[in-house]
């Protein structure tokens, strides 16, 4: 199989961050935990296509009963695509690769949507599937269920350069700056709205 990059969700608080199930974590705050070498074939993030991929995951959706409490945050999905996009252009791809077939949300490799029949669909139940994986199917409660190809047209808008077609609401506004000391040297630094 071509290399393909597989979009997850942990089902998980906001900052759960443990090395073996996935390359990247991205936490609730939006920031990247780089765990594991690209290189490295993960053995049980995406069932019959491990090898040959990279699965990035948002800590979210771990909400009691309502998954949907811890839902993915504006930072994270930004920090995703990011993070997509600096993949693919150290591989030299460009926006017109990312499609499907290189880039999925686990919700679309479950169901085959890639035209690859790996397995029994076991993907949401709007898609035939027995509904066990979800993940990123959508990126807002009751919005569209076309989450994977949002993502994809976010990436494919980094590659290209054009950050204007991110959408307002995952841009991370700065209000102020601060100050930080690292390895002795004091350095400014832009403070979020939150106060990070």
């Amino acid at each position: 199989m071509a290399a393909t990059i597989y979009l997850h969700w942990t089902a998980t608080g906001y900052d759960w961050i443990r090395p073996g199930h996935y390359h990247r974590i991205i936490g609730g705050d939006g920031r990247v935990h780089r765990l594991h070498a690209l290189t490295a074939d993960l053995p049980a993030h995406t069932w019959r296509r491990n090898s040959n991929s990279i699965a990035l995951a948002c800590d979210c959706m771990g909400g009691q009963p309502d998954p949907w409490t811890l839902s993915p945050t504006a930072a994270q999905l930004h920090s995703l695509c990011q993070e997509v996009a600096a993949i693919a252009r150290s591989w030299g791809w460009t926006a017109a690769d990312i499609t499907i077939q290189s880039v999925m949300t686990r919700a679309e490799a479950a169901s085959n949507r890639d035209g690859r029949w790996m397995h029994d669909n076991y993907g949401p139940v709007i898609w035939g599937g027995t509904g066990e994986r979800w993940d990123l199917l959508q990126l807002e409660q009751h919005g569209p269920s076309d989450g994977g190809e949002q993502l994809r047209q976010r990436i494919a808008a980094l590659l290209s350069g054009d950050e204007l077609a991110l959408p307002a609401s995952d841009r991370l506004a700065f209000r102020g700056f601060t100050s930080i000391e690292a390895r002795g040297k004091k350095l400014s630094m832009p403070m979020a709205a939150p106060g990070r």
